[in-house]
């Protein structure tokens, strides 16, 4: 069965809700998003939430705007919702490596969203700092941890109770964990992102931690 499409409508013609978070119409891309009409959407519609989630994903911000213009609702109402959608937007976002969706998310007051909000099944196997850290996406990890105050030391609820660092150590992503180690607060994070590289065979990691850490590994 095909998808019911929802229409946005603008100066020219009509597109749908697929279209609006792909920005394919010139028209969309060229105009402001205050001067577009204001069609009325269902918010609670699965189609308009997918919409968002997707935008959100795709990391496109100009998206994002059009599609709460087209409701006239502010992110913050979505928050009491029984599915989190801001939450897993969060999520998605950093599965993406974008960094603009988070912010405009964190950044909002009413909003008052968890960073270290987690569990979410298919969307994430722990927080987005957890996801940034699978990645090597240093420079999101910094965002969450130095802006927002993301919980380096969290573990997550998936994934074997690991903290970023280890996710990062076991994944070979250096320069992420070089960062991580440097702002925990657990006496035993060194050994055990240590036991996190030897378990996912990074032998460069493992030399990189001996070689800077060696009084804090265990013999």
């Amino acid at each position: 069965m095909t998808p019911r499409r929802t229409p946005v409508a603008t100066a020219n013609r009509t597109i749908t809700a697929q279209e609006a978070v792909l920005c394919v119409p010139p028209q969309v891309q060229d105009t402001p998003v205050s001067r577009l009409p204001n069609p009325t959407w269902a918010a609670t519609s699965p189609e308009y939430r997918h919409a968002l989630f997707s935008a959100a994903q795709g990391g496109h911000i100009g998206c994002i705007e059009l599609l709460l213009r087209a409701t006239g609702r502010p992110l913050a109402e979505f928050a009491n919702e029984h599915d989190e959608l801001c939450e897993k937007m969060l999520c998605a976002a950093a599965r993406g490596g974008h960094i603009d969706v988070p912010s405009l998310l964190l950044d909002d007051p009413q909003l008052q969203l968890d960073v270290n909000a987690q569990g979410f099944g298919a969307v994430s196997n722990g927080s987005a700092l957890h996801i940034a850290a699978t990645r090597g996406d240093t420079a999101l990890t910094k965002i969450l941890v130095d802006r927002y105050g993301a919980d380096v030391d969290l573990a997550a609820d998936e994934s074997f109770r690991k903290c970023p660092y280890e996710i990062a150590a076991r994944a070979g992503h250096t320069e992420t964990l070089k960062f991580l180690l440097s702002v925990s607060a657990r006496e035993d994070a060194v050994t055990n992102a240590f036991h996190s590289a030897s378990r996912g065979a990074q032998l460069g990691i493992m030399a990189w931690l001996v070689a800077r850490y060696g009084a804090k590994l265990p013999p």
